[in-house]
C-alpha cells in the first residue's frame, strides 16, 4: 500500500477511536507504516473493519494484522478439517492413502501426515485421534497465522537471523574473554 493509502487506514482508525488517541504522532504513524506497507490497501481496510465490528478497543498493529489474516486465509476450525479427514479415510480406506491425501486440503493434509494416515486408518480410539488433530490443528494453525502475519521482508530477515552461524566465544559487543 501507498503511504497516502495508509495514511486513510489511519485517518479511518483515528475516527474509529477518538478517546484513544492512536497514533499521537508523525513517528507512530511510520512505525506503522513500516509494519503495514507491504499489505494491500484493500486487506488493510477490510481488517480494520472486521476488527472495528468484532471489537471495542483500538487494534494493535498484531490485532490488525489478524484480522487481515482471518480476511485472506479464512477461518477454518478443526471440526471441518476433523471431518474431510474421516470422509477422506471412509471414501478411499487403508489402501487409498495416495488419493485420499490428493483430496483433502493442504491443511488438513499436514495434519494428517503428521499423524500418519495408515495409523488413523487403523486405529480403534477415534477419540484419541480426533484429540490428536485438534492438537496440531491447533499448532500448525497458529504457525501459519503468525507467519501470515510478517511480511515477506521481516520474514526474510527473521530467516537470516535464524540460519546465521552460531559465534562461540566473546559477548554480544565483540569483545573475546581474555
Amino acid at each position: 500500500m501507498t503511504k497516502n493509502e495508509f495514511m486513510k487506514v489511519a485517518s479511518a482508525i483515528r475516527t474509529y477511536y477518538p478517546r484513544e488517541n492512536p497514533l499521537p504522532n508523525a513517528e507512530a504513524a511510520q512505525l506503522w507504516y513500516e509494519e503495514f506497507k507491504e499489505i494491500p490497501y484493500e486487506d488493510a481496510v477490510a481488517g480494520l473493519r472486521r476488527h472495528v465490528n468484532t471489537s471495542k478497543w483500538c487494534p494493535t498493529i498484531a490485532e490488525l494484522k489478524e484480522a487481515i489474516v482471518v480476511n485472506t486465509a479464512g477461518e477454518k476450525d478443526w471440526g471441518s478439517l476433523w471431518d474431510e479427514c474421516i470422509q477422506a479415510i471412509h471414501r478411499y480406506g487403508y489402501c487409498g492413502e495416495k488419493e485420499a491425501m490428493e483430496s483433502i486440503s493442504p491443511l488438513t493434509k499436514q495434519i494428517v501426515t503428521r499423524l500418519g494416515y495408515r495409523q488413523l486408518c487403523m486405529s480403534e480410539d477415534q477419540m484419541a485421534d480426533r484429540a490428536n488433530f485438534r492438537m496440531i490443528y491447533e499448532q500448525v494453525a497458529n504457525k501459519e497465522y503468525e507467519r501470515a502475519a510478517l511480511s515477506e521482508t521481516l520474514r526474510k530477515k527473521i530467516a537470516a537471523f535464524v540460519n546465521r552461524p552460531l559465534e562461540l566465544g566473546g559477548n554480544r559487543n565483540g569483545d573475546t574473554d581474555t
